[in-house]
C-alpha cells in the first residue's frame, strides 16, 4: 500500500508525498491518504458494550465534555474493542467543514490517521509509546495491554521546531519505561537514532514511512462514505428504481386510504348505534308519558267530588224541617233519601239553585211512625 498525505490549510486541501514530501504525481497509484493529526482530535474512552446505535449515542454524550467544537458541526468516527463487560473506544473527532475539505479533494480514497496504521503493531506489543513523525507535526500514543490510553500531538514549526528525541526525554518515567517505536521518514529516522542513542534510550526500534506501508496491504479508512452500486447509474436502472418507488408509495397511499375509510366506517357505526339507542329511549319515553296521561286520565275521573259543597248547597235548599236520611254521590249524580213535610216545596226550592239540574222527585212514602213524609230525588250537582 502506497500512502500519501493530505492537509487542509487555510487555501483549502494540499497533496504530497508521504515519503518525500514533494507534490504527488496525479498518475501515481495512492492507495490511501494520510490526513493531518492537527486537524483531529483523538480521545480514548470505556463504555457498556451497547448495540452499535447505543453506543454512538452514547460517545455523542461523552464528547460533549471533552471536545470544545459545536456539537451540531462536529463528527466522529470510532473503533470499538470488547475487554471483559465492557469496551475499549478510539473516537476520532473533527469538524464537519474540515472533513468536507478532505472529502472533496479525495473523495475515492481512504482517510487515515496514524492510529489506523499503528493499531495492529501496538496490539502484538501490547505495552509500548509510539512516536509517529511527520514534517508538521509529532503525535505520541501511548499503548498499554495492545489498548490505546492517551494520544498527544505537537506542532512542528521553523521557529522552535520540537523534537522527537527531546520530547521523549521529557515523559514522565511511568511512560518512558515503556518500550518505543518511532515513525518517520527514511532521513529523519537516522537523526533521531542517534538524538536516542545518545540518551541512552533502551528499547527502541524504528520504521520509516515505506516499512509501515509495506506492513499493510489493506486497511479501512475513517469517516467512510457509502458507495452507490454502479446498478443504480443507468437510466435503466433508475427508471426501474422509481417506478418501485411509485408503486409502493402507491401501495402505501392505498393502504392509507383504506385504513381511513375503515376508521370513518367504525365512526358512522358508532354513532348509528349512538342515534338506534337515543331512538330506543325516546320511544320508551312517549310510551311512558302515554301511559301516564291514561293514568292521570283514570285518577282524573275516579276523582271524589265536592262532597262538602254538595252538602252545604243541600242544607241552603232543604233548610229546616228535612231531614237527610241517605245520600249516595256517583260522580256529578246523587241520590237523597230525606223525610219531612210537603216535598214539593222542597222540590222547588232546587229550581232556584243553579248548582243543581234534572233534580227530580222519585218517590214519596208516608213514615208510619212520625208524621212528615219519607220521599228520595235525585239530580246533579255542578260547583261554580
Amino acid at each position: 500500500m502506497r500512502l500519501g498525505y493530505a492537509e487542509c490549510g487555510p487555501d483549502g486541501v494540499t497533496l504530497s508525498s508521504l515519503k518525500t514530501g514533494g507534490d504527488l504525481d496525479g498518475d501515481s497509484p495512492v492507495s490511501a491518504f494520510l490526513v493531518s493529526r492537527l486537524d483531529f482530535d483523538v480521545q480514548a474512552l470505556e463504555i457498556p458494550n451497547l448495540p452499535e446505535k447505543e453506543a454512538e449515542g452514547l460517545i455523542r454524550y461523552r464528547l460533549r465534555a471533552l471536545y470544545p467544537g459545536n456539537p451540531n458541526e462536529t463528527v466522529f468516527d470510532f473503533h470499538r474493542r470488547q475487554q471483559g463487560a465492557r469496551s475499549r473506544v478510539v473516537v476520532f473527532i473533527s469538524n464537519r467543514s474540515r472533513l468536507d475539505k478532505y472529502r472533496s479533494k479525495v473523495p475515492e480514497k481512504p482517510v487515515l490517521l496514524p492510529y489506523c496504521l499503528i493499531e495492529h503493531t501496538a496490539r502484538i506489543l501490547e505495552n509500548v509509546r509510539v512516536w509517529f513523525c511527520h514534517a508538521s507535526w509529532l503525535e505520541l500514543s501511548v499503548f498499554r495491554e495492545g489498548f490505546l490510553v492517551s494520544s498527544t500531538v505537537v506542532r512542528r514549526t521553523t521557529e522552535n521546531e520540537p523534537d522527537c528525541a527531546r520530547l521523549d526525554a521529557e515523559l514522565p518515567e511511568e511512560v518512558r519505561a515503556l518500550p518505543a517505536l518511532v515513525i518517520a521518514s527514511e532521513s529523519e529516522v537516522g537523526q533521531i537514532r542517534k538524538v536516542m542513542e545518545g540518551h541512552r534510550c533502551r528499547d527502541v526500534r524504528f520504521l520509516d514511512y515505506q516499512e509501515l506501508a509495506a506492513m499493510h496491504k489493506k486497511i479501512d479508512g475513517l469517516f467512510r462514505v457509502e458507495k452507490r452500486t454502479s446498478v443504480l447509474r443507468t437510466p435503466m436502472a433508475r427508471i426501474v428504481g422509481l417506478s418501485a418507488v411509485v408503486v409502493v408509495l402507491g401501495i402505501l397511499f392505498f393502504f392509507k386510504q383504506l385504513r381511513i375509510a375503515e376508521d370513518n366506517f367504525a365512526r358512522l357505526q358508532n354513532d348509528r348505534a349512538e342515534l338506534e339507542s337515543q331512538s330506543g329511549r325516546r320511544i320508551a319515553l312517549e310510551r311512558a308519558i302515554d301511559d301516564l296521561s291514561v293514568t292521570y286520565s283514570r285518577l282524573e275521573t275516579k276523582r271524589p267530588k265536592d262532597v262538602y259543597r254538595l252538602l252545604s248547597e243541600l242544607a241552603r235548599v232543604l233548610r229546616d224541617g228535612v231531614q237527610i236520611r241517605g245520600l249516595v254521590v256517583r260522580g256529578d249524580g246523587f241520590q237523597v233519601e230525606a223525610a219531612g213535610s210537603n216535598p214539593l216545596r222542597v222540590m222547588e226550592g232546587f229550581h232556584g239553585n243553579a248548582s243543581f239540574t234534572g233534580v227530580k222527585l222519585s218517590q214519596v212514602v208516608p213514615d208510619a211512625g212520625s208524621g212528615p213524609e219519607r220521599f228520595s230525588f235525585t239530580g246533579e250537582f255542578h260547583a261554580p
